[in-house]
């Protein structure tokens, strides 16, 4: 977000401290209906429930990114057959400010640029979450594993680092697969030298190499 409307809004927000597993939206009953959120620092996830209570995972946010406003712009049709329950998940402790409705509205109505702001972020949701449905219907599961670790990782004083909150068994909640697949396939790409142990998480050691994995993932037995 443009640096003067993250000042401004967080200006007029409400600073709260979230432990992870924290419902974020609807934060309570009452409340979502009245705020808009800004994530400052941390990860989220937008969350739905299986028939069998299995938590699927469709779109992470992360640092710097505005949150659970979706629903107070679209036009969502009352049909049962519509009522799938999306939450909005802290997975790790994040910093978030509470903004008031109103306030979001204001900028909408009278500030151009922060109009167009909010339609990349809505573009950019809907792309990543065409994405993950994407490679997660059509690729295997190494494909879509080096995929995510890509995607996830985050440069870190020159190295590409994947976080530790990305436990194997949340990255085979992402993807789909069992715990066991990722585990198998991880350890063959740190036996294989694409990724190697680091203070912050792991690290990949050839983002060139591990692309060109996803290409010729048909050789990569696990």
């Amino acid at each position: 977000m443009e640096n003067h409307f993250w000042k401004y809004m967080i200006g007029k927000g409400k600073k709260l401290q979230v432990q992870k597993g924290v419902c974020v939206y609807p934060f309570f009953e009452d409340y979502s209906e009245k705020y808009v959120y800004l994530l400052d620092d941390g990860i989220c996830a937008l969350t739905s429930l299986t028939e069998d209570g299995e938590e699927t995972i469709h779109l992470y946010f992360y640092s710097h990114r505005i949150i659970a406003f979706n629903h107070h712009i679209a036009e969502i049709r009352k049909d049962p057959l519509d009522e799938v329950r999306f939450t909005i998940i802290t997975k790790t402790r994040c910093t978030i400010y509470q903004i008031p409705l109103a306030t979001f509205w204001e900028m909408l109505r009278t500030d151009q640029d922060f109009n167009f702001y909010v339609m990349q972020t809505l573009a950019c949701n809907y792309q990543e979450a065409l994405m993950h449905l994407h490679w997660r219907v059509e690729k295997s599961a190494i494909a879509r594993l080096c995929y995510l670790l890509i995607e996830i990782s985050r440069n870190t004083r020159g190295d590409q680092i994947i976080p530790k909150f990305f436990t194997h068994a949340e990255l085979a909640k992402y993807l789909g697969v069992h715990q066991v697949t990722v585990s198998r396939i991880m350890t063959k790409l740190k036996k294989q030298g694409y990724i190697k142990k680091c203070p912050e998480g792991l690290s990949i050691t050839d983002e060139k190499a591990f692309r060109a994995l996803i290409e010729e993932e048909s050789q990569f037995k696990y």
